[in-house]
C-alpha cells in the first residue's frame, strides 16, 4: 500500500530531527536502514522518529525490523489489513509498543498460536476470539508495579490490568487488529485505577475488558465505573495523529482523552492570567482527583500563547493546580457547575499558611443507567460453557508446569554443589529430596525411619543441631525451602532459575546464588534469564565486613535497582573506567554522582517517564534521564563494591558510609551485629539538586532520644549536604479520631517541592487516638485524611503547617463523620436469579418491597462471614423484626451445617433462604456497587425499584416471560471483613 505525502512528509521531517540523539548507535541505524527495502525503510524511519531514546539505548535496530516485517506480512495477508487507515496501522498495528512493557521478539509467536483460530471470521468475530484466547493463557492477579512483558504473561499465566490489557493489545496486533490500552490513572469513586482495551473494527472503536471475555464488544463489568470517571485517556507513541483530543504531547509521547466514549463529559476551559488581564504562557495545570488519600495528577495541561488549556473532564468535583516558576494557584471544583475556570497568577504563593483541618468534599460524577445488553440466553449460557473452557484451560497449562517443576527440581542434587555435601555424607543421595521438604516434616520423617546423618542419633535429630554436619543440612534444607518456593514463583520461567543454580560449583556458592534470588521480586522470577543472573555472580565484589551482610545481599549483590528490566552490567562497567578513577569512585561516591551529572544529557521532551535507561546504556549514549542517571549511580557503586540504592520515600539515591559519626552527641557508637562488633552507617544522599529537600523518613517504632544500637538498614538516611541530622525536624501526628489512620487508604503527608505536592512514600499507620513520629526536613507540608463513603464520596480534611530546623512539632488530626443519609445510594441493578429451596427460579425483584431487604451472601466458616453473623447474633430482635426482611443467600444446603449459622437461624427465625452459585450474581452486583467481587461475605441493602413511569408498565423479561419492570434498587453495600458492619445495617434499613 502507498503511503500519503502527508505521512511520508511527517516521517522525513521528524527522523531527520531526531538523528542527533541516536549517540554512538547512529551509524550503524544509518548503515542498517540503507539495507532495508523501501517499505521496510519507510516504516523503520517511522518508528525511530519519535522513539524515546530509552528505547533507542536499550534495544538493537535487529528487533524493531522484525517488528516492521510483521506489520508488513500482517497488512498484506489478512482480510481486513489493507481497509485499516494508514494512522491507525501505524500507530495501533505496526506500532512495537503498548505502555511500559519490555520489548521483545513476540508478534509472530502470538501470530502463530492465532492464526487458525480466526481463519473465516470478520474483524469482531476475530477480536471476540483473541480475547477469549487471552483467557485461557492469563487471569487477573495484583503484581508490583513494573509491567511484565507479553511473553512473561504468556509464562507465568497472570497479570494486573495493565498487564493485562498490554497482552490482549499485542494479541491483537499481531493478527492485525488495531487494538490500544484504555486508561484510567485513577477512579472518582474509589482507590483504584483500570486498564482495559479497545479494538478498531470496521471503521469503529470498540471496547472489551483484556483477558474477560464478553460475547459482544463494548461490554465489560466496568461499563458503569466507567461511566463516573473523571479522565480516561490513551497514549500513543508518535505525533502523527487525526482526530483526536490531545491532553498533552512531547516528542514521542500523545496522549489523548477517550472518556466522550464513555461518560458524561464537559469540555473545560482553563484561562491563566495576571492582573492585567495578560494571558500567562507555559503555566502547568495540574488536574488532580482525590485518590488513597492523595491529590492524585490525573492530567497535565499546559497553557498556551493565550494562556488557555481545554480538557474533557467528568461531571464531578476535581482539583486544578496551576503552578509556574516555584508559585502556585489551588481550586477545588465541581464541574457540574462550571464550564470556565480562571486564574490570576498574581495570587499565587509559594507557600501556603497555617490550615489546621479544612473540610473539603469530594463528590464523583453521578452512576450512569447501563442499558441491557441484547443477548440471548442461549448466547450467554454458551459463552458461560466457553469461559469455563478457558479457565480449565489456563488451570491445566499451570499444573502442568507444576508438575514438571516438582519433576525438575531433583536435577540440583546432582549439582557439583550438593555432591560435595553427599561426600561428607551430609546429604544422602538416597535421601535427598527430603532437602526439599518443609523442614519441621524432613526431621519429623528422619525421626520415623531412624535415618541416622552424620552418625547421629534419631533423638540428636530432634536436637538443636550442634555438629558441623547437622548443621550444614539445617542450612541445605532451608535453602532449599527458599528454591522450592522460588521455583514454584518462577512457573513458565522455571528452567531459567534452575539453570543458575545447577551452575553452582560448592555450597558457598549455591548459598549466595540463592541469597542472590531472595533479594528479587516474584516478578524477577518469571522474566529473569540465567545468563544474565550468572554474569552478576561471577561479577560481584566479595563480601567485606566493613558493613553487615544483610546491607550486601541487598545494596551490593541484588541485580534489581527500581523498575528496570534487569542486565547485565558489572564487568562493563568495572572495565568502562580506569583503576585511578574507580578508587576515586570508591573513597568518595559522590564523585560518581558528579561524574554522571558531568556527562549524561537529559532530553525530556525525547522521552516517556515511565521508561529507563538500562544503567550501561546510560553510561555509552550519554544521555538518559533523571531516574535512569540514578539507575547508573546505584550500578556503578554496587559494581564497585559500594552499597546503594534508590531510596523508596523520595526517590533519591543513596550510598551506605560505614565508621561514619553523623549522630550528634555521640563519640562513638557501637551496634552489636551477628554478635560482633559493628559499625554505625547511614545512607548519603548524593544529589544536589531540590529532591534532596525531601523527608527523611524515620520508624516510628523509634527511639527518638537517642540513636539506635541495633542496626536497621532501614535507618539512618542522611543527605550529604547535612552536617548534623539532628539538624532535622520532629513531627508528631495525634490521631484523635475513633478509627485508624492508614496510610494511603486515609491519609498521607506531602512535602511542598517547587510549587507542587510531593507524596511522602511511608507506611505508618496509627491507631485511634495514638501517635506516629516523623523526622522531617525543614519546609512546608500538607496532611489529608480522607473518609470515603459508599456512594463514592469523600470527606476530607486538610491540614497546612510548616516545620523549621531542630522544631519539634505536634499536630492533631482526624477523619470526618458521616451521617447515614451521606452513605446511601440508588444504584438499579438489573433482575437477578436465585434458587428456592426446590430449586424453582425467582427473581430478586419478586422478593423487594417498598421497604429495605438485606441480603447476605453467606461464606460459612470463613471469619469475614462468622463475624456478620455473630454481630447479628448480638443484634438478633433488629434483624428478626426488619420491614423488608432478611435474605440469606447459600451456595447449598450444607452450609446449613455451620453452627454458627444455625444459632442465627435458631435466634432470627424471619430468615428466607435461597441458593445461588456464587458466580455471576456476586461479581455483577458487587462490580455494579463497586465492591470487590472477590471478597465475601457480600452484603446488599435494597429495595423495590421505582421506575419513574410507576408499576403499571411491563416489559419483558431478559429470560422470558412477562414480568414487571426488573430492577432492583441498590442502597448500600459492603463486602468482606467490616468490623461494626452489623449495627450499622440495622440503622440504615430504620433510616
Amino acid at each position: 500500500m502507498e503511503y500519503t505525502n502527508e505521512v511520508k512528509e511527517y516521517v522525513s521531517s521528524k527522523f531527520n530531527e531526531a538523528l542527533d540523539l541516536f549517540g554512538y548507535k547512529k551509524n550503524n541505524i544509518l548503515y542498517k536502514l540503507s539495507l532495508c527495502n523501501e517499505k521496510e525503510r519507510f516504516l523503520m524511519e517511522y518508528l525511530y522518529a519519535s522513539m524515546p531514546l530509552s528505547d533507542i539505548s536499550n534495544y538493537d535496530f535487529d528487533l524493531f525490523l522484525k517488528y516492521v516485517k510483521q506489520g508488513i506480512f500482517i497488512r498484506e495477508n489478512t482480510p481486513w489489513g489493507l481497509k485499516i487507515p494508514e494512522d491507525i496501522f501505524l500507530n495501533y498495528v505496526l506500532h512495537y509498543r503498548v505502555n511500559n512493557e519490555a520489548i521483545e521478539d513476540c508478534r509472530d509467536v502470538f501470530y502463530q498460536m492465532l492464526k487458525d483460530r480466526i481463519e473465516g471470521k470478520s474483524m469482531y468475530e476475530a477480536a471476540l476470539e483473541v480475547n477469549y484466547w487471552c483467557a485461557e493463557k492469563a487471569t487477573y492477579k495484583s503484581t508490583d508495579e513494573r509491567t511484565a512483558s507479553p511473553l512473561t504473561v504468556l509464562r507465568c499465566g497472570y497479570g494486573r490490568c495493565g498487564e493485562e490489557s498490554t497482552f490482549a493489545v499485542t494479541a491483537l496486533r499481531s493478527v492485525g487488529i488495531p487494538a490500544r490500552q484504555i486508561y484510567t490513572p485513577r477512579w472518582a469513586h474509589c482507590d483504584d485505577n483500570h486498564a482495559w482495551v479497545e479494538v478498531w473494527c470496521d471503521g469503529k472503536w470498540h471496547y472489551l475488558g483484556a483477558c474477560e471475555p464478553e460475547p459482544v464488544l463494548d461490554k465489560g463489568w466496568f461499563t458503569s465505573a466507567a461511566s463516573r470517571a473523571m479522565v480516561i485517556h490513551s497514549r500513543i507513541f508518535s505525533n502523527y495523529i487525526k482526530s483526536e483530543e490531545i491532553i498533552s504531547q512531547n516528542n514521542v509521547l500523545t496522549t489523548i482523552s477517550n472518556i466522550e466514549k464513555y461518560a458524561p463529559t464537559k469540555r473545560v476551559h482553563i484561562k491563566v492570567i495576571n492582573s492585567q488581564n495578560q494571558p500567562i504562557k507555559g503555566a502547568e495545570i495540574r488536574v488532580e482527583i482525590l485518590n488513597y488519600s492523595e491529590f492524585a495528577t490525573v492530567a497535565k495541561l499546559v497553557t498556551d500563547s493565550q494562556g488557555q488549556a481545554f480538557i474533557s473532564l467528568g461531571l464531578g468535583t476535581v482539583s486544578f493546580h496551576v503552578v509556574k516558576e516555584g508559585k502556585f494557584l489551588n481550586k477545588i471544583i465541581d464541574l457540574k457547575d462550571v464550564k470556565v475556570i480562571e486564574f490570576n497568577m498574581n495570587d499565587a504563593v509559594s507557600y501556603e499558611e497555617e490550615v489546621l483541618g479544612q473540610d473539603i468534599d469530594m463528590i464523583p460524577p453521578k452512576d450512569r443507567k447501563i442499558l441491557p445488553y441484547s443477548i440471548t440466553e442461549e448466547e450467554q449460557s454458551a459463552h458461560n460453557e466457553r469461559v469455563k473452557h478457558c479457565n480449565a484451560v489456563r488451570e491445566e497449562s499451570i499444573n502442568k508446569i507444576l508438575r514438571e517443576i516438582e519433576d525438575r527440581k531433583s536435577q540440583l542434587l546432582e549439582s557439583k554443589a550438593l555432591s560435595k555435601l553427599k561426600d561428607e555424607d551430609v546429604v544422602r543421595k538416597d535421601k535427598g529430596q527430603a532437602i526439599f521438604e518443609d523442614e519441621g516434616q524432613a526431621i519429623e520423617n528422619q525421626r520415623l525411619s531412624c535415618i541416622k546423618y552424620a552418625n547421629s542419633t534419631c533423638e540428636e535429630v530432634k536436637q538443636p543441631i550442634g555438629s558441623r554436619e547437622n548443621a550444614s543440612l539445617k542450612v541445605v534444607q532451608a535453602s532449599f525451602h527458599d528454591i522450592n518456593d522460588i521455583l514454584l514463583k518462577s512457573s513458565g520461567n522455571y528452567n531459567e532459575i534452575l539453570n543458575f543454580l545447577k551452575v553452582s560449583t560448592d555450597y558457598e556458592d549455591l548459598e549466595k546464588r540463592v541469597n542472590l534470588l531472595k533479594t528479587l521480586s516474584n516478578k524477577d522470577y518469571v522474566d529473569s534469564k540465567s545468563n544474565i543472573l550468572d554474569s552478576h555472580i561471577n561479577n560481584v565484589v566479595s563480601f567485606s565486613e566493613d558493613y553487615p551482610k544483610e546491607i550486601y545481599l541487598k545494596y551490593v549483590l541484588c541485580p534489581r535497582i527500581y523498575l528496570e528490566k534487569i542486565t547485565a552490567f558489572r564487568e562493563e562497567i568495572n572495565n568502562y573506567f580506569s583503576k585511578d578513577l574507580k578508587e576515586s569512585f570508591k573513597e568518595e561516591p559522590v564523585l560518581i554522582w558528579s561524574y554522571i551529572n558531568e556527562n549524561v544529557k537529559e532530553f525530556p521532551q525525547h522521552e516517556y517517564e515511565e521508561l529507563y535507561n538500562l544503567p550501561l546504556e546510560t553510561l555509552k549514549m550519554g544521555s538518559g534521564s533523571l531516574i535512569s542517571k540514578k539507575i547508573l549511580f546505584v550500578a556503578i557503586c554496587r559494581t564497585l563494591g559500594i552499597p546503594a540504592r534508590i531510596n523508596s520515600n523520595d526517590l533519591s539515591v543513596e550510598y551506605y558510609k560505614y565508621n561514619a559519626m553523623y549522630l550528634s552527641g555521640m563519640n562513638e557508637i557501637k551496634k552489636t551485629i551477628d554478635g560482633k562488633q559493628g559499625y554505625n552507617a547511614d545512607f548519603l544522599c548524593t544529589e544536589k539538586d531540590t529532591e534532596d529537600k525531601l523527608p527523611r523518613v524515620r520508624d516510628k517504632h523509634e527511639n527518638h532520644n537517642s540513636p539506635s544500637l541495633t542496626c536497621n538498614c532501614n535507618i539512618g538516611f542522611v543527605k550529604v549536604e547535612d552536617v548534623n541530622i539532628l539538624g532535622n525536624s520532629m513531627l508528631t501526628v495525634n490521631n484523635i479520631s475513633n478509627s485508624e489512620l492508614k496510610y494511603y487508604q486515609n491519609w498521607t503527608i506531602a512535602v511542598l517541592d517547587k510549587g507542587v505536592y510531593r507524596t511522602l512514600s511511608l507506611q505508618d499507620n496509627i491507631p485511634s487516638q495514638g501517635k506516629a513520629y516523623i523526622s522531617l526536613v525543614p519546609g512546608n507540608y500538607r496532611i489529608l485524611t480522607s473518609n470515603r463513603l459508599p456512594n463514592g464520596s469523600i470527606f476530607a480534611k486538610k491540614y497546612l503547617f510548616s516545620v523549621s530546623a531542630k522544631e519539634n512539632k505536634e499536630i492533631e488530626i482526624a477523619i470526618r463523620d458521616a451521617k447515614i443519609s451521606d452513605m446511601l445510594e440508588n444504584y438499579e441493578l438489573q433482575d437477578f436469579m436465585l434458587k428456592d429451596k426446590n430449586n424453582d427460579t425467582i427473581y430478586a425483584s419478586q422478593l423487594m418491597k417498598k421497604d429495605k431487604s438485606i441480603l447476605i451472601w453467606i461464606e460459612e466458616g470463613k471469619e469475614p462471614t462468622e463475624h456478620i453473623l455473630n454481630e447479628i447474633i448480638d443484634f438478633s430482635k433488629d434483624f428478626d423484626n426488619i420491614p423488608g426482611g432478611l435474605i440469606f443467600v447459600l451456595k447449598d444446603i450444607s452450609a446449613l451445617q455451620n453452627k454458627t449459622l444455625q444459632k442465627v437461624y435458631e435466634l432470627v427465625p424471619n430468615i428466607k433462604t435461597y441458593f445461588d452459585d456464587f458466580s455471576c450474581n456476586v461479581n455483577t452486583i458487587a462490580r455494579r456497587m463497586y465492591l470487590d467481587p472477590d471478597k465475601l461475605p457480600l452484603i446488599l441493602v435494597a429495595n423495590k425499584w421505582n421506575h419513574p413511569w410507576g408499576d403499571s408498565i411491563k416489559c419483558n423479561h431478559p429470560r422470558g416471560g412477562d414480568n414487571l419492570w426488573n430492577s432492583v434498587n441498590g442502597i448500600y453495600a459492603c463486602s468482606g471483613y467490616n468490623v461494626g458492619v452489623g449495627e450499622l445495617l440495622i440503622k440504615i434499613v430504620r433510616s
